[in-house]
């Protein structure tokens, strides 16, 4: 329903292949200006992409603080 409305879709990959999901989370971070996330743990997908986003200089906003 959501891809119906949207103006554009990027495709990655086709499926689900090692890494995608890392890769996916790059490309929003090299992409966006500002990231928001809901950061619980000090490890996982989602630390990993707030950490890429800091060294990107993307100002991060973690809304489980």
């Amino acid at each position: 329903l959501l891809l119906k409305q949207a103006d554009e879709k990027i495709i990655l990959n086709e499926g689900y292949k090692k890494g995608c999901y890392y890769q996916r989370d790059r490309y929003l971070v090299d992409n966006s200006s500002l990231c928001i996330s809901y950061q619980t743990r000090k490890n996982g997908g989602t630390a990993y992409t707030v950490d890429y986003a800091n060294k990107q200089g993307i100002k991060v906003i973690n809304l489980a603080k």
